[in-house]
């Protein structure tokens, strides 16, 4: 095994066991502060990467939920870096659904090399290494593709956005044509979502967003699906009525060229390449997406 997805894994593993301590400990939270209850685990978490990563890779560069950490004063050939997510899906955790994750991926020279994911609860270990496929719990990962596809495909739904009420109207007419038409399913959780995909357990993962966030969020996930022989389709919303259009027209010019990309609703199709391929014809009959594979 690659000696940096083996110490991923047993680090991956020391973090979930933490997680699902304090998820077994811990009340059911009724009303939602998520840093006050995330912060504390910072500290916590920061130990088990000193202990399990940082004493085999003293020159990497290390994140903690996108927070750069350093534990001494050398400097890092920043090469090599880690981004650990230890709690995917905060609001699952605090809420007791049980369905959330913890993550850490691999990069080097700005390239993934390594993701893994871990799901605390079922104890399973998705896993990716750039070349070398992708598994769980080292069983191997294919995306398979569905027989027919009349059958009753099964959808994830979910969204990046915050507080953004034009973006709100329009994932809500998408989502109304999807319920109408397949099997959805909304879990709150990107990461598993996308590794169930990997796994052929839901047919493909619709994601919709501000563009700067999901483009953030799918690199730092990615490489499970291209591993298990997935496949990734980008869109675009150019508006969803001539009013809306009239409306965001007025708001772009005066905003730059980067910020319009920025800002613009996108969706992201993730699956095999025949379901995916599908889906994203069956949104283009019925929305203004301009689509594109990655």
């Amino acid at each position: 095994m690659n000696p940096l997805l083996n110490i991923a894994i047993r680090s991956i593993h020391q973090i979930g066991k933490l997680i699902l301590k304090m998820y077994d400990e811990n009340p059911l939270y009724r009303s939602i502060d998520h840093y006050k209850m995330i912060n504390p685990l910072f500290d916590r978490i920061k130990k088990i990467v000193i202990s399990t990563i940082f004493q085999h890779y003293s020159d990497h560069e290390f994140f903690l939920n996108e927070k750069r950490i350093s534990f001494n004063n050398k400097t890092c050939q920043k090469k090599t870096r880690w981004f650990i997510n230890f709690l995917e899906d905060g609001v699952n955790w605090m809420k007791k659904i049980p369905h959330f994750c913890t993550s850490i991926s691999i990069y080097q020279k700005e390239r993934m090399i390594i993701l893994v994911i871990y799901d605390p609860i079922l104890n399973e270990m998705f896993s990716a290494n750039r070349g070398g496929g992708a598994r769980l719990n080292q069983y191997r990962l294919r995306v398979q593709e569905k027989s027919s596809l009349n059958a009753s495909i099964i959808l994830s739904v979910n969204q990046i956005f915050q507080k953004d009420v034009d973006h709100l109207s329009k994932y809500l007419k998408i989502l109304h044509i999807l319920l109408k038409n397949y099997l959805v399913r909304i879990t709150g959780s990107i990461s598993l979502d996308l590794a169930y995909v990997a796994a052929s357990r839901i047919d493909a993962m619709i994601l919709i967003g501000n563009g700067k966030e999901i483009n953030q969020k799918i690199s730092r996930i990615s490489l499970l699906l291209k591993e298990s022989g997935g496949t990734l389709i980008y869109g675009k919303l150019l508006n969803i009525n001539s009013r809306e259009k009239k409306e965001k027209t007025k708001k772009n010019e005066l905003s730059s060229e980067e910020e319009k990309e920025d800002h613009s609703l996108q969706i992201v199709c993730a699956g095999s390449f025949r379901t995916t391929k599908s889906i994203t014809k069956f949104l283009k009959n019925r929305f203004n997406i301009s689509f594109f594979k990655e």
